[in-house]
């Protein structure tokens, strides 16, 4: 019943309920999490800026969710998807020329529509030789990235 409790907790609260605990979910899964934004307009769409257990930098974009995030959700998202994606981690302890990932986390899903139009980006941000956008929705683990 714990379980259930908190599950029903995560997939209900904004990023910023979720934040700490995601950083701690990093931690368990050996990433170093070097620094979390005060979400403003700064971040450059990096909310959680973490180097992963093979040393590769990674950028994670946070929004909770009570649902399906929308098309019409997803239009507020976007300029932030895009800035994570083509703008360099900035951070004294990343190098900003290395190679990096860039995560989309949501604690709801991604309407079919919103997972097509990330796959189009996707396309051209590799044409482009940027990362791709990894969309992480609720349930799914990091091992796997």
């Amino acid at each position: 019943m714990q379980e259930r409790l908190l599950e029903n907790w995560l997939i209900s609260v904004n990023e910023k309920s979720f934040q700490i605990p995601f950083c701690q979910l990093l931690t368990g899964e050996g990433y170093q999490v070097v620094h979390m934004s005060r979400h403003g307009p700064f971040e450059s769409g990096k909310d959680i800026l973490a180097i992963d257990p093979d040393g590769i930098p990674c950028a994670f974009q946070l929004k909770g969710s009570a649902g399906k995030i929308s098309q019409k959700e997803w239009a507020k998202y976007v300029d932030q998807a895009v800035r994570l994606v083509e703008i360099p981690i900035v951070h004294p302890s990343i190098d900003e020329k290395k190679p990096r990932k860039v995560f989309f986390v949501t604690n709801g899903e991604l309407d079919e529509e919103v997972r097509l139009e990330i796959s189009d980006r996707n396309r051209e941000w590799e044409r482009r030789g940027l990362p791709p956008l990894v969309t992480i929705v609720k349930g799914e683990l990091l091992s796997r990235f």
